[in-house]
């Protein structure tokens, strides 16, 4: 599952992150997640940073807490 959410950046305000939960068994590069994404996504979508997790931060209907995301980055 990939959530994108931004980063801070000096020219253009924001870029694009993506939070990764890898599945099992497998080892994800984040060179080739971002490879993909240029191929099949608007160029402001493309995430600039990868970030692999082991689970994203969720309600209790199983919804993504987006403001949430940011605590994983300490």
């Amino acid at each position: 599952m990939r959530i994108p959410l931004s980063i801070p950046d000096e020219e253009k305000g924001e870029l694009a992150k993506a939070y990764i939960v890898p599945k099992t068994d497998t080892t994800p590069n984040a060179d080739h997640i971002i490879k993909f994404s240029r191929e099949h996504l608007a160029a402001y979508k493309v995430p600039r940073a990868v970030q692999f997790v082991d689970d994203l931060p969720k309600t209790s209907t199983g919804k993504v807490m987006r403001r949430e995301l940011r605590t994983l980055d300490a």
